[in-house]
């Protein structure tokens, strides 16, 4: 990174404390991208420098994302601030190998449920969704507008938007934007997901020990690469309680980028860009009984 010096006292930080997998790369890597870019540093420059960081750390599973980061950032497509900022506890690996022998809801296989069919049970006819077949392009319809196309999109945001579109810090006008997400206090679905490079299976029991009464788990998507999304029902907590619950998971390991309630996560029944079926292998929209 001596090829971008001098940068700020801030991002010499982040990058004296890189995380570990698991540990939240994802937003670890944009953060540095952003502020360095912010700092007057060209972007093409910024993602060689990454590229090459990635390779040294190796963390090659991360260089495509090292692109997307310098076509988000020069969009101003990003929606919020990383993970708005929470002070997000360490993840406990001893724990979460200790719920590798919870006994699963799920098993890692195709329950035949159809992006359509996932997309009725938790959006309402008149409510926003935004969607998007890539991370670049979203888009807000309406439920019966969304639903012949559905199986055809790679991301949603599991979330309704408050209105059809926002306004960016940068002040455009955009589909996904903080401005236009539901808040906190309008979340009913908190999407848990693990970057530990943890078996399947061993995903579907952690996700499955986080499931209670009050926030169930309601829905599981294979990402069609390495994860498993778990869908939780959070509706009944209040604004702290969802918050805490959210910390808890990434005690586990959760990828925290997803407490952004515009984060585009799995199209339930979708298509990922290599063409695999996002499949969904867990289906309980009502929850526990």
């Amino acid at each position: 990174m001596s090829v971008l010096r001098p940068y700020a006292a801030r991002t010499a930080q982040l990058l004296a404390n890189p995380p570990e997998t698991g540990g939240g790369r994802h937003e670890w890597l944009f953060t540095v991208q952003a502020q360095l870019v912010r700092q007057g540093f060209a972007p093409d420059k910024v993602e060689a420098a990454m590229e090459a960081y990635c390779r040294a750390a190796g963390w090659d599973d991360r260089l495509p994302e090292v692109a997307r980061n310098t076509a988000a950032i020069c969009q101003n497509a990003y929606v919020g601030t990383p993970a708005d900022r929470i002070a997000w506890p360490p993840v406990d690996h001893a724990e979460r190998l200790k719920r590798y022998s919870f006994p699963p809801l799920f098993a890692p296989i195709d329950a035949g449920v159809s992006a359509a069919d996932a997309l009725r049970a938790f959006f309402a006819p008149s409510e926003w969704i935004c969607a998007s077949p890539d991370r670049f392009r979203s888009c807000t319809y309406r439920l019966d507008d969304l639903l012949p196309a559905a199986h055809k999109f790679q991301f949603v945001v599991a979330n309704p938007m408050s209105r059809e579109t926002g306004r960016t810090r940068a002040g455009r006008e955009s589909s996904r934007a903080k401005d236009n997400a539901c808040g906190e206090h309008g979340r009913r679905i908190a999407v848990i997901e693990f970057d530990t490079g943890d078996a399947l299976r061993d995903q579907c029991a952690v996700l499955s020990s986080l499931s209670s009464p009050a926030a169930p788990l309601v829905m599981a998507v294979w990402s069609g690469g390495k994860s498993i999304h778990g869908w939780f029902d959070v509706s009944a907590l209040r604004r702290s309680g969802k918050r805490r619950f959210f910390q808890f998971a990434r005690r586990l390991g959760a990828d925290n980028a997803l407490w952004n309630t515009a984060a585009l996560v799995r199209m339930p029944g979708g298509v990922r860009d290599n063409g695999a079926r996002q499949y969904v292998c867990y289906f309980r929209p009502q929850g526990e009984k």
